[in-house]
């Protein structure tokens, strides 16, 4: 019987250390501190850029990107680092890592955000041309402590995005080769690029829930249809010839 009440006790101990580890990885003790979790993507290119290379192909299509990203709570600043000087594959997410960083528990954030995109083509423009897109410093609510922040860019308008994880869905995009992506929500056109990542040409796209979107190849024209399903987080969709 003592065998069984120290194993009992051994369970319940290791339980509550369970517990406790979970709670300080979210929480920092006794300090009323979140641990927060930011994903950053850019969605879409520019509609002025899109319109000066109307009629190039994707593959003669040169970007560069640096940025520059604040996020303020109270009165504490956190500037997102680059992990190159320079992003040349910009719709696979600005970071390879999600950035994390430990601040007061709040209901909102501000945000600023600046972006120098470089681009040249092979053929008309072998000059690179630079556009500066920011961001002024605004107010975003937050309902998580992981979220999205979404640069979105359509045939329309330019604006940001800031969304707890269980509202976003995202979309891995692939294509045979370098390839253009068209995306519409029906209210919204995206225009992506693909780029070979370790041998795949693809994109990332981060969509909101309760919306269907058509996914196209512009030099393909392949296309496909996808609403986002409430047991996944996100899927891939295949935009080549079916075998």
């Amino acid at each position: 019987m003592k065998r069984y009440i120290l194993i009992l006790l051994v369970i319940i101990v290791l339980t509550i250390l369970s517990g406790c580890a979970f709670l300080l990885s979210n929480i920092i003790s006794g300090t009323g501190t979140l641990m927060y979790t930011a994903h950053l993507y850019f969605n879409g290119l520019p509609a002025n850029i899109l319109q000066e290379i109307t009629g190039e192909s994707a593959k003669s299509i040169n970007t560069n990107l640096s940025y520059e990203i604040n996020l303020f709570l109270d009165s504490n600043e956190y500037k997102v680092p680059m992990e190159l000087s320079l992003l040349n594959n910009i719709f696979n997410g600005l970071r390879t890592q999600p950035y994390s960083f430990a601040a007061p528990q709040r209901s909102s954030l501000d945000m600023y955000a600046k972006f120098t995109l470089s681009y040249s083509t092979d053929t008309t423009n072998p000059v690179p041309m630079t556009k500066i897109i920011e961001f002024p410093r605004s107010t975003y609510e937050l309902k998580s402590n992981e979220f999205y922040v979404i640069f979105n860019f359509t045939q329309d308008a330019t604006e940001v995005k800031v969304l707890e994880k269980a509202k976003v869905y995202k979309y891995e995009i692939q294509t045979n080769s370098r390839d253009f992506v068209s995306i519409s929500d029906g209210t919204n056109d995206y225009t992506l690029i693909t780029e070979n990542v370790s041998g795949t040409y693809r994109c990332i796209f981060i969509a909101e829930r309760g919306k269907t979107y058509t996914f196209r190849a512009v030099e393909s024209g392949i296309i496909e249809i996808r609403t986002p399903q409430d047991d996944k987080e996100g899927e891939v969709v295949y935009l080549t010839p079916k075998s």
